[in-house]
């Protein structure tokens, strides 16, 4: 298939062994090696913007903005401002296009074609303005997933919990444990003997009922049950996150207080639970991950990354389903087609 975009020059690899690993290198690789070859090495992408993954991001970064005001002793409504200002300019981006006069659609800006050339590929009109610089709402094909949802999920959700009992922890250099970035080394080495690392980012961490524990939210178009929350024992991001805090305070978090967001057409809803680690799933965990991790090692040397056909069909099918389903000759030209690739670096520390 293609070359290992994200080995060379990556400092999350050594000699093309991946020796820091966050929660979305780890899920690819159980869930499938295949998959980890494409979506991580090789960094293929699927052209266009995810709506899932671009509201998951915007809430988080939403909610971020509002804990660092609330930790700076800003209101309740001060802060939720904030977080809205910040998710109608993240939303978007400021692009020169040109805008049909008729229906309003967008296009790029071409500076060596007319204005009078044009066609509105929407309604066929010809009457155009250039606009520079203009700020382009994010327009997303998914129904629940669009950027109107997405403002009126932060501001229920905001609303709704504003009164919660948990307490943002501050850390020792007097910030609030928001979007902790934390790395933790393992046990094991590289053939060239250097230790392996987790790494990632954790939303919030919290003072809840006499223990430490982090937050998160997780969207679903799904009414969420007691079953949405089953789903998270056993969980790879959570045991991680929960094992985190061995880094941040000597000791693992209780667990996480997981906040459901149905999002549907016409309204936003809430339901929280509670993921539980004892010690002894936490080292069983330990444990397997770095079985995991030089299972990864051995496919490196062998370049040979097998796949895991039982995975394809799982949570509506692996976006790589229809690239495996090719004969192995032709992969590549599909790849090529209907994928972009992107780097991916455990080590980028979105605080810095």
């Amino acid at each position: 298939m293609g070359a290992e975009f994200n080995v060379e020059g990556n400092p999350s690899f050594e000699n093309g062994i991946q020796i820091v690993w966050d929660t979305v290198s780890t899920d690819a690789l159980k869930t499938c090696p295949r998959l980890y070859q494409l979506a991580i090495r090789e960094g293929w992408t699927p052209k266009g913007t995810n709506p899932h993954l671009f509201f998951g991001l915007l809430t988080h970064s939403a909610f971020e903005t509002y804990e660092k005001a609330i930790a700076d002793g800003m209101s309740h409504e001060v802060s939720l401002r904030l977080a809205v200002r910040h998710t109608l300019e993240k939303s978007g981006e400021r692009k020169d296009i040109s805008k049909c006069l008729n229906c309003g659609a967008y296009r790029p800006f071409i500076a060596e074609v007319p204005t009078e050339q044009l066609v509105c590929g929407q309604c066929g009109g010809s009457a155009f303005r250039n606009l520079k610089n203009h700020f382009v709402p994010w327009e997303s094909d998914d129904s629940n997933k669009n950027r109107w949802n997405l403002l009126r999920t932060v501001i229920w959700y905001l609303d709704n919990y504003k009164n919660s009992t948990e307490k943002t922890v501050i850390l020792e250099d007097g910030k609030p444990a928001v979007e902790v970035w934390f790395r933790l080394e393992l046990s094991i080495v590289t053939p060239e003997g250097t230790r392996y690392l987790l790494t990632g980012h954790i939303d919030r961490i919290v003072d809840y009922a006499g223990g430490k524990w982090f937050t998160d939210i997780k969207t679903s178009k799904n009414t969420i049950s007691n079953n949405f929350f089953h789903k998270f024992t056993p969980n790879n991001q959570m045991s991680q996150y929960t094992l985190a805090g061995k880094v941040v305070f000597d000791e693992p978090l209780m667990g996480g207080i997981i906040d459901g967001a149905q999002v549907a057409v016409t309204f936003s809803r809430f339901q929280r639970g509670f993921v539980e680690r004892t010690k002894g799933q936490m080292e069983e965990w330990l444990r397997d991950i770095q079985i995991w991790i030089k299972m990864a090692e051995q496919y490196a040397k062998d370049d040979y990354w097998p796949m895991n056909d039982t995975a394809c069909s799982h949570y509506g099918g692996c976006r790589f389903q229809g690239i495996c389903g090719k004969d192995p000759v032709i992969r590549n030209q599909f790849l090529k087609t209907h994928f972009e690739r992107r780097k991916w670096n455990p080590l980028e520390d979105r605080n810095a």
